[in-house]
């Protein structure tokens, strides 16, 4: 190489450099990829990257060096990807217990998950696992919405049969609301005695049920 060299670092020429002092500029990184090297005042112009023997190492040639560092993050972003995957958890799926992805046999439950596992010690097949169903039983109150026995009694003292009717029980209620009409309309005691018998039959009947069980 020859010894009167010239180096264009940010568009600057600088130099005259002997071929030793440039080795040791590219060896402290001081000389780019991007930097021209120029072999005398009107010499051949290459960039340094494509110099022949002005690195001492080839490793030390940029492009080798960008990329090892390349090369270098991705071997690191694997590492830190293996290093999440390994403290990663699942549910066991014999017990639920929260378990390492990477575990090949549950501390909860002791029972084997990988099946290589399971086949050198004597087991070919692991357990398969038991499906826990949670299921949730809606109670429903049995008991209906309470009638008043009093409420009854004065809706069929003011008309008969209304009683009935508040009770749920429709068509009995216009039963007795039309006994009763024709009763006072054709002899006034008959309708006296069946106006207080719906009012009795109101009365009557299972208050924890709206529809009850009276007459």
């Amino acid at each position: 190489m020859n010894q009167k060299l010239f180096v264009q670092h940010s568009g600057k020429w600088q130099g005259p450099f002997s071929s030793g002092v440039l080795k040791k500029l590219a060896a402290e990184g001081k000389i780019s990829k991007n930097d021209l090297i120029r072999d005398g005042q009107q010499g051949t112009t290459a960039a340094a990257d494509h110099v022949k023997g002005l690195w001492p190492n080839e490793s030390l040639r940029p492009q080798n060096v960008v990329r090892r560092q390349i090369q270098t993050k991705v071997v690191r972003a694997h590492a830190a990807n293996a290093a999440v995957t390994e403290s990663a958890t699942i549910p066991c799926p014999f017990c639920g217990e929260e378990i390492l992805v990477a575990a090949k046999k549950c501390k909860h439950c002791h029972q084997i998950i990988d099946p290589a596992l399971g086949a050198s010690m004597g087991t070919p097949h692991a357990a398969q696992p038991v499906k826990i169903v949670r299921s949730t039983t809606v109670v429903h109150n049995a008991s209906k919405k309470r009638w008043s026995r009093v409420v009854a009694a004065l809706l069929s003292l003011i008309l008969p049969g209304m009683g009935q009717v508040y009770k749920g029980q429709i068509l009995n209620g216009i039963v007795w609301a039309a006994l009763t009409a024709a009763a006072y309309l054709f002899f006034i005691p008959a309708g006296v005695i069946l106006h207080v018998l719906s009012v009795c039959g109101a009365m009557l009947g299972n208050n924890m049920s709206r529809t009850g069980d009276a007459a």
